[in-house]
């Protein structure tokens, strides 16, 4: 009898299947996020490969999302203008959380991808954010106002910055980062994240194009 094995839809085979999160390409994120010259993710967060991703930082399970990450890495080289980058960039980052929820999750699932993404620039926490409210559940305009101030950086930073997340939803994490990375020394800083999660009303996009990013 075969064992059902994957954790999204219970088929056998691997952690999750391809139909679940394992194939796919990048696509980019439609949102001008002040100073981001652009933002790619690897699928919606409405879906199997939402599912996987929520299921990684929200049980949490370790497992799942070391398989996000490697599907993810996957998808970044196949995309010959983010694989580029990867190749580029002075350093790979991430949006930081809370030590508590750190804690209680046993892991950070933004290091747990830049770790499976570093192709030759090197992992590194260039962010700390300090107490206060979660952003689940709020506007745009709310979570901007709860981030004012709370995000700092931890070093300088300096050429092409990867900021690594694991859900963009308004951007407002996203800008906030890009704003203290600037401030730190960063020429550029491009987003990569594992889903986006439109609100409703907006549009979601369509495959990824170098060209729009400058």
């Amino acid at each position: 009898m075969w064992r059902k094995d994957c954790r999204i839809c219970g088929v056998p085979g691997p952690l999750f299947c391809r139909r679940c999160g394992g194939q796919g390409e990048l696509s980019r994120v439609p949102l001008a996020l002040a100073g981001v010259n652009g933002a790619f993710t690897a699928g919606s967060y409405h879906g199997p490969w939402g599912a996987a991703v929520l299921r990684a930082k929200g049980l949490p399970d370790r497992d799942i999302g070391v398989a996000v990450a490697r599907a993810l890495r996957r998808r970044c080289l196949s995309d010959p203008f983010v694989s580029a980058l990867l190749c580029r960039a002075s350093v790979l980052t991430w949006a930081p959380s809370p030590w508590t929820r750190r804690w209680r999750r046993g892991f950070a699932m933004g290091a747990l991808i830049a770790g499976e993404l570093s192709v030759q620039a090197r992992p590194a926490p260039l962010l700390r954010i300090g107490p206060g409210p979660r952003q689940a559940g709020r506007s745009a305009h709310e979570r901007r106002a709860a981030l004012q101030g709370r995000i700092q950086a931890t070093r300088p930073a300096f050429g092409e910055v990867v900021l690594i997340d694991d859900v963009l939803t308004t951007g407002a994490t996203a800008e906030a980062c890009a704003q203290v990375l600037r401030e730190a020394g960063a020429e550029k800083v491009w987003v990569l994240t594992a889903a986006h999660a439109p609100l409703p009303g907006r549009s979601k996009g369509t495959g990824s194009e170098a060209a729009a990013y400058r």
